[in-house]
């Protein structure tokens, strides 16, 4: 995947067994949880998500925040649902640069229309299988450089000098 991707946060929560589980017991908890999740992937990615949450009825003005250098939310404004705010992030991207968007949604809707428009659409599951899969290769690579690292001889690691005066020492034996 390249480019900017859109969320459909609820959504995305609703389909992680394990923000499920979160969601019984502590509702912004497993908000929490999953923005601590999508900061994580958008820094190792170097991705820029933006997340969509709706107001779920609350009254109150749409509200932005900058969670980190890639990611950023978007409280929807009272009554205004979440699809509602996506469409229209879609219908905003200008020309041509639609096909460097993804949407993430569960919802057909919203899928069918990102994809009229030429976006790349994506699951909620779909999503979710991809951050794991960020994961999984990032610790893969640091478990082989940790690897690499332990790994070097002892003459790699000493000075270009030093190993010509231990070679010269070698020698007058």
């Amino acid at each position: 995947m390249t480019g900017r991707i859109i969320v459909d946060g609820y959504n995305l929560m609703y389909a992680s067994e394990r923000l499920e589980s979160i969601l019984r017991e502590d509702f912004e908890a497993a908000r929490q949880t999953l923005l601590s999740d999508l900061v994580e992937y958008c820094d190792r990615e170097e991705r820029e998500v933006e997340v969509v949450f709706d107001a779920a009825g609350a009254g109150g003005a749409e509200r932005h925040e900058k969670r980190s250098r890639f990611l950023s939310v978007t409280f929807t404004a009272g009554g205004k649902t979440a699809d509602a705010c996506v469409e229209a992030l879609i219908y905003g991207v200008p020309r041509g640069g639609a096909g460097s968007v993804t949407i993430v949604t569960g919802d057909y809707e919203i899928q069918r229309i990102a994809s009229g428009v030429g976006m790349l659409r994506m699951s909620s599951r779909e999503f979710l299988e991809e951050m794991r899969d960020s994961e999984e290769r990032w610790r893969a690579e640091l478990k082989s450089r940790r690897t690499r690292r332990q790994r070097v001889r002892l003459d790699e690691r000493i000075s270009t000098d030093v190993r010509a005066a231990l070679e010269r020492f070698r020698h007058r034996r």
